[in-house]
């Protein structure tokens, strides 16, 4: 395989989206993350540093990271930045790296679902076409594990398709460390690898040599959480567990996954998509790598509508579970460009043009989408600094250093809160608070006794009948990034009290653990 246009693609393209998205793109875009979840893991890993452990709050064991690999990912820019603005743009530059490895790895699967001679033409759309998706671009640089994911799961998979059972054992084996989704993509990779083998007994063989590293890093993560939280997930599952029917949850997908790049760009996409596995099915080589990169695309997509709670009108906080997966539709469209291509040139239109035309097609399409995520890129890292990073500052400064600070967004109010103990309220980095009704919940917050509460100024008349309050600063955006509708959003500091009756209320109804003394309805 010939490796200079893929290369240049995969560099042209990081090259753009860093540009464009960070460096040109105002002063928040280069020194803040666009989600909170981003400071979060930073949180894991400077814990790893400081207690030898994945700790949230200091010498305490928590489950609330998503991504265990991208905790260690982390470790470098953490170590060597020397402040939070050199460590956010270190932590982009850590994502922009996988994310080029994704690139890298989506030419070289393209390539292997297309005839010898149709191959070059592959591996330069396969590089560039995942720049092209609006969610890309913006995971690209967003600190979150998306691109590690996408880049992990890419390579894994090219692994499997070269029969490669080390590499390939490895890689699956980390995947889901990357993402615990990624367990998908990692089972239809051991099958793939497994059924390779030309006899029973070495199919006996690899199939147990390649389960070997995921069950060895899914046993100790599950026996962490079990250690923890005394649940086999981590506390995100619970906290975020799917609800709501499954019409909507599909018609979130619909509407903010496969329709991200605007409708006409999806259905180019699915055009090629549907070229390569028409051309595909006319070799076994081929049809069995489309198969296996097809699956792989389709099936962790499909365990997240059915397990995740998805909400109309959530952007990038959602629609970046799916983005690790859909990445490898690039591959896909790529195999189908690249067969689309050597039609043209059939047809006289000259080689480099044809070569060309399914990605500029593409870029037309999906441009509106990709300059909207350009500008929400902005918007979101704009917000988190106003909603997230400030008001833990602030707090840091004007509170005592053993003040238990309750808040709505954890990742920023932990990271900059000193040695101030954080009570995350969504139970993300709380397991007690994880998956729990809103009774117990107040119990435990009532009792951890929090005296400072940071959260969405809607949630404070809920604390307004369990603490006498003060609020102590209110910050403010026009503009709240996480949802389509960008409605103002204000996030409120306030000091408070509990009240004696809430007390009485709880030590009637809860034991010390917050557990329910009987089943009666108060």
């Amino acid at each position: 395989m010939r490796r200079i246009p893929s290369a240049a693609g995969v560099i042209a393209g990081a090259a753009v989206v860093l540009i464009a998205f960070v460096v040109v793109n105002g002063p928040e875009a280069r020194a803040e993350f666009p989600l909170d979840d981003a400071w979060i893991h930073l949180d894991y890993a400077r814990g790893l540093v400081r207690d030898g452990a994945p700790t949230y709050n200091p010498g305490e064991s928590e489950a609330g990271f998503s991504s265990a690999a991208w905790i260690v990912a982390l470790l470098p820019s953490l170590l060597f930045a020397a402040s939070p603005a050199a460590l956010a743009l270190a932590v982009k530059l850590t994502t922009l790296a996988f994310a080029m490895g994704a690139s890298w790895a989506s030419a070289r699967l393209a390539a292997r679902m297309v005839p010898d001679d149709h191959r070059e033409t592959a591996m330069a759309l396969g590089a560039v076409l995942p720049w092209l998706s609006p969610g890309f671009a913006f995971a690209s640089v967003s600190g979150m594990e998306v691109s590690l994911t996408a880049c992990v799961a890419a390579l894994a998979l090219d692994a499997v398709l070269d029969d490669r059972p080390r590499a390939s054992a490895l890689l699956l084996g980390v995947l889901p460390w990357c993402r615990p989704e990624g367990a998908v993509v990692s089972l239809v990779g051991w099958c793939a690898l497994t059924l390779a083998a030309p006899t029973t007994a070495e199919r006996v063989r690899r199939g147990v040599f390649a389960a070997l590293p995921g069950a060895v890093l899914g046993a100790l993560w599950v026996g962490w959480c079990l250690h923890v939280a005394g649940r086999p997930l981590p506390n995100t599952f619970y906290a975020k567990a799917g609800d709501g029917p499954l019409a909507a949850r599909v018609a979130y997908w619909f509407e903010r996954v496969l329709l991200a790049p605007g409708a006409l760009a999806a259905v180019a996409l699915t055009a090629l998509v549907a070229y390569a596995l028409v051309g595909a099915s006319k070799h076994a080589a081929q049809r069995r790598a489309a198969l296996v990169v097809g699956a792989s695309a389709a099936l962790p997509v499909a365990a997240i509508v059915a397990t995740h709670g998805l909400h109309r009108g959530v952007l990038f906080y959602e629609q970046r579970y799916f983005l690790p997966f859909t990445a490898l539709v690039a591959p896909l469209a790529a195999a189908g460009g690249a067969l689309l291509a050597k039609e043209l040139v059939s047809r006289g239109i000259r080689a480099p043009l044809a070569a060309l035309s399914p990605a500029l097609v593409v870029a037309l399409l999906a441009s509106p989408a990709w300059l909207a995520a350009r500008e929400s890129y902005a918007d979101h890292c704009a917000d988190i600094r106003r909603l997230h990073m400030q008001p833990a500052l602030d707090a840091a400064a004007q509170t005592p250093s053993d003040t238990v600070l309750a808040v709505e967004g954890a990742g920023a109010s932990r990271f900059f809160a000193g040695p101030r103990r954080v009570i995350d309220l969504l139970g993300l980095n709380t397991h007690r608070l994880a998956g729990v009704d809103q009774r117990e919940r107040f119990c435990v917050v009532l009792r951890s006794g929090a005296r400072v509460v940071i959260v969405p100024s809607d949630w404070m008349p809920a604390f307004d009948e369990l603490y006498r309050t003060q609020t102590l600063a209110t910050y403010t955006t026009p503009r709240w990034s996480v949802t389509a509708a960008h409605r103002p959003r204000a996030v409120v500091t306030a000091a408070v009290i509990p009240r004696p009756e809430a007390l009485r209320f709880m030590d009637s109804h809860f034991d010390a653990d917050c557990h329910p003394r009987t089943s009666r309805t108060p």
